[in-house]
């Protein structure tokens, strides 16, 4: 009897499907066919006598690169003098394998299934002291030894591990093994010499030529024949043996080599290897017991909850401005704008407006005006679709005016004329129906700046020199002078400021006792506690500069172009990662993956880059686009090709070959230029960012700025949250490059990423808020900087990594450390800032787009 499925909607089928794919990448036991990831599906082994097409009796062992804690250089396994293999194909390596140094080749040890064998001869290595060439095969043997170089063997893409106990009663596995160890001429004994007390001659090398295998392995139980691998462990001995022919593993003495050894030096290579089926363990979490040697869960759950309560801290503090006292800020400043003064009970019952009364008369218009007036609605009634960029409109008015001749003008002059007859006449009508009411010219004016007295001593005296200059160049030109002032010399005048406000709130204390500053003078009291609310909420005043274009524009466009490219590359990156696509099962994927989508995600860099630089009024848009493709690329790359030729001059494996360094270019030059070029095309096609608010010609003047509010101090602390959330996962990513260890935990790192993004946000937009209450406008390269900063931390962690937890040695090895250091700062950098920037230029563009402006 059959049973009938429900029919279900089409878009929940492919849900379902998509669910299947992902459930069957995931680790977890398996029947049958399943999906599994390319160069990932298990291997089925049978015994000698049972192989087939499907199930593999030979098992190959193959090395890869041998590295040390204490030194930055790897090396290929063929260029120590150990067994080689005298046939075999080399597995090809892809491109993260390749940049990452590992060179993996088949080795001579050479096993069958369910096969033991007991201390089996591999090869034997004869050294000459006298020879110069076996000296130095010699020499470079006991070098490596010193500085604890590690073997790194693979059985059915899987790790072989040495597993040993640790303190607290934990058992450690160790995906290598060292070559052998050292005891100093004082009877110390070095690294893996400490597990046998045979150990112990004084100035000695002891070298681990034979290794205990044993391959543990578990039966299918469905689907198909044969056993898969599930675990390969090893255990490095030392045996001098007697007799090569005949070599003993049971009670022969250590291989020692002293270190002044002269003579005939002879080693011989053995091993055994066991077979042992276990049924607690599957294929697909055969991993599990090397991971679960790392006990750092712990310390991951720890380093979460911190970041998280630093998250809700920052959280708050933003929900705080946002929610009260921006809110109350921009309600109040609104109501300036626009509400009606209540309570205001005036001779004739209307009520009067902050701005003044609807019948006063209209300002007088110039000649220069209605000139302005005229050509503008020329303009719009010809180019009714096109916006106006206001600037350059009246400055080309402007170099118009100058240029017409007394002819051209007369007309706007007779404009002018009956303008101003018409001023004076509705003056006299307002001022015959307010019954010859005016202002009082004894109310209290609005005391002037430091700047503004610094303005009005010398404004005269460049008007003298300079007769045609306008009044606005003036202003410019005195602010940068008064910029340039030290704060002695702005001392007098600041002073002189303090006195007049502080003789004006006396003033208006005196008034109000005599009653002088009631509701019948409520133009006057209206217009003062409404500047007196703009100098409370100073964050307003800057709006007609909030937006104005910052200096060098051209870099940050640029930064911010391959700090999108970046940021976009490390979220793919760990997505994919955290679905299990880059394991540590699949060797270099990682690096691969993040070369390859830096390399495509030219386009949106170009786009980015383009589209503000456009929006900070950039012209040279082949520069912005060139700069972009190389400048960021090209830093990276000439340190990269520094460390190569270090590597080369050192004979590592981890020098890259030439023709691996030209299929990077022709990457770069062939395909990331071009796609860069497109974004950018794209970029300067679309119309500039429009801006909530218009920006005033004039620079308003910064005024002086507190100790904490100075660009320096606000960037230096703005990095310092960012880093505390990400500083504990940190130690793990440089473990794992510097001290080769296994990392996998990418659930982790991906939530650290985003808390690193939300932090990073939240902290800029706190110190944003700050200056911009202190009338400080220049945001856009202190939040790229704040931010960004988190880079300069990371800098200092890594040298304090350096110094305190790694033992390497050596001028090139250090060079390397930093070179490559250096890499990784400048990426995070550009990352970490371009999230600042982001950040900042939403909260700006937000509040400012709810504040009414005239």
């Amino acid at each position: 009897m059959s049973a009938r499925l429900p029919a279900f909607p089409l878009r929940w089928t492919r849900l379902l499907l998509l669910s299947l794919l992902v459930l069957g990448a995931a680790p977890g036991p398996r029947r049958g066919a399943a999906f599994y990831l390319p160069g990932l599906a298990p291997v089925n082994f049978c015994e000698e006598g049972k192989k087939s097409d499907e199930c593999k009796s030979d098992i190959e062992l193959f090395v890869n690169r041998l590295d040390s804690v204490e030194s930055v250089l790897p090396y290929e396994y063929t260029a120590f003098d150990f067994c080689q293999a005298s046939e075999g194909k080399r597995p090809s390596e892809n491109l993260g394998q390749v940049l990452f140094g590992e060179r993996i080749e088949p080795s001579p040890y050479k096993f069958t299934f369910n096969k033991e064998e007991k201390c089996k001869l591999v090869c034997t290595k004869t050294y000459h002291t006298e020879k110069a060439e076996d000296k130095q095969k010699l020499d470079f043997l006991k070098k490596s030894m010193l500085l604890n170089y590690q073997h790194h063997w693979i059985v059915d893409n899987m790790p072989v591990t040495w597993c040993y106990d640790v303190e607290d009663g934990q058992r450690f596995c160790n995906p290598g093994f060292p070559i052998g160890c050292y005891i100093t001429d004082k009877g110390r004994a070095k690294d893996a010499c400490v597990i046998s007390s045979e150990f112990h001659e004084r100035d000695t090398f002891y070298i681990f030529n034979h290794v205990d295998i044993k391959i543990h392995y578990h039966v299918v139980e469905t689907g198909s024949m044969g056993a898969r691998l599930v675990a390969a462990k090893l255990e490095p001995k030392s045996f001098k043996h007697t007799h090569i022919d005949k070599p003993d593993c049971s009670a022969a003495p250590p291989m020692d080599i002293s270190n002044k050894a002269s003579g005939e030096v002879k080693i011989a290579y053995t091993y055994s290897i066991s077979f042992q089926e276990d049924k607690n363990i599957r294929w697909a979490s055969r991993w599990d017991y090397i991971l679960e040697s790392m006990p750092h869960t712990h310390i991951q759950w720890f380093s979460i909850m911190n970041s998280l309560v630093i998250v809700l801290f920052l959280s708050g503090m933003v929900a705080m401005i946002m929610l009260r006292t921006l809110h109350k800020d921009i309600a109040r400043y609104n109501q300036m704008d626009s509400t009606v003064i209540p309570n205001l009970e005036l001779a004739n019952n209307t009520v009067k407006m902050a701005k003044g009364d609807a019948k006063e008369p209209k300002g007088k218009m110039s000649a220069y005006a209605f000139f302005v007036q005229a050509y503008r609605e020329e303009h719009r009634k010809k180019n009714p679709e096109v916006s106006i960029n206001f600037s350059e409109f009246f400055k080309k008015l402007f170099e118009r005016w100058k240029t017409m001749s007394e002819k051209e003008k007369s007309k706007f002059d007779e404009m002018a004329k009956a303008d101003e007859v018409r001023y004076d006449q509705e003056t006299e009508d307002c001022g015959s129906a307010e019954g010859g009411k005016k202002k009082d010219p004894n109310a209290p004016k609005r005391p002037p700046s430091g700047f503004f007295l610094f303005f009005s001593e010398f404004c005269s005296q460049i008007k003298s020199t300079n007769p045609d200059i306008s009044i606005g160049d003036v202003a410019k030109k005195l602010g940068e002078l008064w910029s340039n002032l030290s704060d002695s010399e702005k001392q007098p005048y600041n002073n002189k400021a303090a006195e007049l406000e502080e003789k004006c709130e006396e003033d208006v204390a005196d008034r109000e006792a005599e009653g002088q500053l009631d509701g019948t003078e409520g133009p006057t009291k209206v217009a003062w506690t409404k500047e007196d609310a703009q100098e409370e909420f100073g964050w307003k005043l800057v709006h007609g500069d909030i937006f104005r274009p910052p200096r060098k524009g051209m870099l940050l466009s640029v930064f911010l172009g391959s700090g999108t490219q970046i940021l976009i590359m490390t979220f793919v990156t760990l997505f994919f990662a955290c679905l299990g696509f880059l394991s540590p099962a699949n060797r270099g994927a990682l690096m691969t993956c993040a070369v390859v989508l830096w390399v495509l995600l030219g386009t949106p860099a170009g786009y980015v880059a383009a589209r503000f630089y456009k929006s900070f009024g950039g012209e040279k848009w082949k520069t912005n686009v060139l700069l972009t493709s190389f400048l960021c690329p090209g830093i990276v790359f000439a340190d990269f090709f520094i460390m190569n030729l270090i590597l080369w001059g050192e004979g590592s494996s981890a020098a890259i070959p030439f023709g691996t360094l030209v299929a990077i270019l022709a990457l770069w030059f062939c395909i990331s230029v071009p796609l860069t070029f497109i974004g950018a095309y794209f970029g300067f096609k679309k119309n500039a960012i429009e801006h909530p608010v218009r920006t005033n010609q004039i620079p308003r003047q910064i005024p002086e700025q507190s100790f904490y509010t100075k660009p320096l101090p606000g960037i230096i602390m703005g990095g310092i949250l960012p880093f505390g959330c990400i500083f504990i996962q940190l130690f793990f990513i440089l473990n794992s490059i510097w001290s080769h260890q296994m990392y996998y935990m990418f659930g982790f790192l991906f939530l650290v990423f985003i808390i690193l993004v939300i932090t990073c946000s939240e902290a800029t937009i706190l110190l944003c808020y700050f200056h911009l209450c202190a009338e400080d406008y220049h945001w856009q390269w202190r939040s790229f900087l704040t931010s960004g900063f988190t880079a300069v931390y990371f800098l200092v962690y890594a040298i304090h990594y350096f110094f305190s937890k790694l033992q390497i040695t050596g001028t090139a090895s250090t060079i390397l450390y930093f070179g490559y250091t250096m890499i990784m700062v400048l990426i995070f950098f550009l990352f970490t800032g371009t999230i600042g920037f982001f950040a900042c230029f939403w909260f700006v563009t937000k509040i400012y787009s709810v504040v009414k402006v005239d």
